[in-house]
């Protein structure tokens, strides 16, 4: 396991809220109050400031003399700490430059011949630790400076966009979208029920399966609307909008259309003025934004990729430094505020990237899942939030930790998701040590309700093979009833189902709700969450999906 940073520099983290200030400003009055047993925790860590400021307080005001306190003054202020106790948040230590960890970092460079890789890990305050290796054999000047491609990233960075045309009143997320699309540009067999809307295609509920591999193939050059023009069919709907997850990057697509029309202009100068806002200079989707690419390679670290210019820029081109991710890393552990002090998004529209609220599951209480740009994942019995991105040669991830205000980003330029995930396992491991770990309270389900849980499951939703799933071939799974507890089996795999409340559950390590189960509109039982999108069935092939 990595080394978790030193529990240094402890008020560096996070900017202590007003309770806390006066508990510390109450606890340094109560330290020169004579006879006072309430002074202060031995068994708290201190901080060389700590420690400073509390010695020093007593010395200056002897300078001026000492004074006495009227006791039952002195035990209202001693009460009043101790509620100042319960009411602060609490507070992480900072991390320190990871010596341990960036030598395990190395070790996975050469062992899976990484050609160059970057990272960044941050508090809320400031960078801790930025860098980019080269692998000692490419003999490639790589530096924070340096562009990587950082594939479905860019998905945050659309969402962003369009949330923040949203803030400014030029669309509405809740409102149907089908009188703003040009003709043509979807269909939705729902319409008149289930209607699409802008927040449907940010949470991935429009119900619309993933690019054709034609469109994915691609390799032109096109303007938006010749790529909407190359396989329109990809954009039907195969179930209601607004019920179920399913990630596709048709949505992004749609919702650069929105961009342009609510914006007056090309996505791309919409996006790129949030970049340039955000403080991302060199940012941008396109070859000609970054010469200094290093290259993407196959899974040896050897064979190059052609660079892969994407049918629709907003799902996946994004082109940015380890430095400019900084400033984005900053923006979200600040909720929606740059290293200057700008706010670019209001707490109403930024919040919405983290919570889903338009799925069946959402609407049920869930709140782990894909919200408005980015999704939450379980570390460690830590919630996490970021994405993942994947740019044909280059692999990459972010993640923040919010109530530490702890985050990451890395990059590679190999198509090697063996090695991202032990890269990501290394930095996850550090970013959540030391954090305490809080089980959300169990219900007992009874057994007559968990009994109507019970059957055969199919997938209610498809990314890729939708004759197939229309067919019924998609592979079924059961949940089950055993030894008085619910039991999900799919694919060989066994997940018992603890509740955590009305039809929401969680598995045995999560911290959080990560299931629900609920009836859908057309009476049909839904699962859906981090086991995946299923419905119960009858049985029978292509029914009930």
């Amino acid at each position: 396991m990595p080394e978790a940073w030193p529990n240094t520099q402890l008020s560096r983290l996070i900017e202590i809220s007003r309770h806390a200030s006066l508990k510390q400003s109450a606890c340094g009055l109560v330290s020169t109050i004579p006879n006072s047993r309430f002074l202060y925790n031995a068994d708290s860590p201190e901080t060389h400031d700590q420690r400073n400021a509390r010695t020093s307080l007593p010395n200056r005001h002897q300078a001026h003399g000492s004074f006495a306190l009227h006791p039952v003054i002195r035990h209202l202020l001693i009460l009043f700490l101790c509620l100042c106790n319960l009411i602060a948040p609490q507070v992480y230590a900072a991390w320190k430059e990871p010596e341990t960890l960036v030598s395990q970092v190395k070790t996975l460079q050469i062992k899976f011949n990484i050609p160059a890789l970057a990272i960044v890990l941050m508090d809320k305050n400031q960078v801790l630790y930025s860098n980019t290796f080269a692998h000692p054999a490419t003999q490639r000047s790589v530096s924070v400076h340096t562009p990587f491609r950082v594939g479905s990233i860019t998905k945050t960075f659309t969402a962003l966009t369009l949330l923040r045309l949203a803030d400014a009143g030029k669309i509405e997320l809740d409102k149907p979208v089908k009188a703003l699309l040009p003709p043509g540009s979807y269909v939705n067999s729902w319409e008149s029920q289930s209607p699409l809307k802008a927040i449907h295609l940010l949470e991935h509920t429009s119900g619309l399966s993933d690019l054709s591999a034609q469109e994915f193939n691609s390799n032109a050059v096109l303007s938006l609307r010749q790529a909407m023009a190359v396989n329109p069919t990809a954009r039907t709907t195969h179930w209601p909008p607004g019920t179920r997850h399913s990630y596709s990057n048709v949505n992004p697509g749609l919702s650069s259309l929105l961009i342009e029309q609510a914006s007056g202009g090309s996505f791309e100068t919409a996006a790129t003025q949030l970049l340039r806002d955000m403080g991302m200079p060199g940012a941008g989707f396109s070859e000609a934004d970054a010469p200094d690419l290093p290259g993407g390679f196959k899974a040896d670290g050897i064979s190059p990729i052609p660079y892969w210019n994407m049918s629709f820029r907003a799902f996946g081109a994004l082109n940015v430094s380890a430095e400019e991710m900084q400033a984005f890393l900053y923006f979200l552990l600040n909720k929606g505020k740059t290293r200057n002090g700008k706010t670019l998004l209001a707490s109403t529209y930024f919040e919405q990237l983290f919570k889903p609220r338009t799925s069946l599951a959402a609407q049920a209480g869930l709140t782990l899942g894909y919200g408005a740009g980015l999704y939450g994942w379980i570390k460690n019995g830590q919630v996490l939030y970021g994405h993942g991105g994947d740019a044909d040669g280059y692999l990459s991830r972010y993640g923040i930790h919010r109530e530490s205000g702890r985050g990451y980003f890395v990059v590679i330029n190999t198509d090697n998701p063996k090695a991202l995930g032990e890269l990501r396992t290394l930095i996850e491991n550090a970013l959540t040590q030391g954090l305490e770990g809080k089980l959300s309270k169990t219900t007992i389900l009874a057994a007559a309700i968990a009994e109507q849980y019970t059957g055969t499951y199919y997938p209610s939703t498809t990314r890729f093979g939708v004759q197939q799933w229309l067919a019924g071939e998609k592979e079924h799974a059961q949940l089950r009833l055993q030894n008085g507890a619910l039991v999900f089996l799919h694919r060989g795999r066994r997940t018992k189902l603890i509740p955590t409340g009305k039809h929401l559950f969680r598995r045995a390590d999560d911290p959080i709700a990560s299931i629900a189960i609920i009836k859908g509109h057309d009476d049909k039982l839904y699962l859906q969450g981090e086991l995946g999108e299923f419905v119960r069935t009858n049985g029978v092939a292509g029914q009930d999906r």
